[in-house]
């Protein structure tokens, strides 16, 4: 009976909503739709959410599968291409992100999976030297959900990985009057579980141009 409400569930959201990645679970649908240009993740019959992830980035829609919609594409200077889509987890239920690096020859480098919502995003020489780097932050729909990650996009060896933060990037700062280069980072202090360590504070994690790294503070 469960399985046979689920179709009939799902057949409704399809009617409803369009075409587009979606399941059904304990009597719940989940979907991922377009709609008038923008990215939506809603569950069906409750309605509890129909929530706008981003603008549908349609010409990058080769770079993904066609369960997975982009939101975001960029390309640096260098000539390195990221896509940002937005899936389905059909494993366990909700919405995120999932990240793709190519290289300049076309070649897929790198893929990592952020929460569900594209907060900030940063390609370049953002630390003002010939080292190309992605800064992303991706947040969820609770406050203490957030994350940045940055990654030096090396040209052999692929996409390797320098921040994996609790926090949100305010700024990536190029070198200027004898300051140094570096992320600055509004850092979450919550450790999970003691309401007395939620807050926040500002970090600058200091660009190494030559062991090519980001030093945390007080280091």
């Amino acid at each position: 009976m469960r399985l046979r409400v689920s179709a009939l569930h799902l057949l409704a959201a399809v009617a409803l909503w369009g075409q587009g990645d979606k399941f059904c679970f304990r009597d719940q649908c989940q979907f991922l739709t377009v709609r008038q240009g923008l990215v939506r993740f809603a569950d069906f019959p409750a309605l509890s959410r129909d929530l706008v992830i981003g603008r549908y980035a349609q010409g990058y829609q080769r770079f993904v599968p066609a369960v997975e919609v982009p939101i975001r594409g960029a390309r640096s200077p260098g000539g390195w291409l990221v896509v940002v889509s937005a899936f389905l987890d059909h494993a366990e239920g909700g919405q995120e992100l999932r990240v793709r690096m190519y290289a300049p020859d076309g070649s897929k480098q790198g893929q990592s999976d952020i929460m569900s919502a594209l907060e900030g995003l940063e390609l370049g020489d953002v630390f003002g030297t010939a080292d190309e780097v992605l800064a992303i932050t991706s947040t969820e729909e609770h406050a203490y959900n957030v994350n940045t990650t940055i990654w030096l996009l090396q040209k052999a060896g692929g996409p390797r990985k320098l921040m994996d933060v609790p926090g949100v990037l305010i700024k990536a700062a190029k070198a200027r009057d004898g300051a140094r280069s570096g992320a600055l980072i509004r850092r979450q202090t919550y450790d999970g579980e003691h309401a007395e360590t939620k807050g926040w504070v500002e970090e600058f994690w200091a660009w190494d141009p030559i062991q090519k790294s980001l030093i945390p503070p007080n280091e």
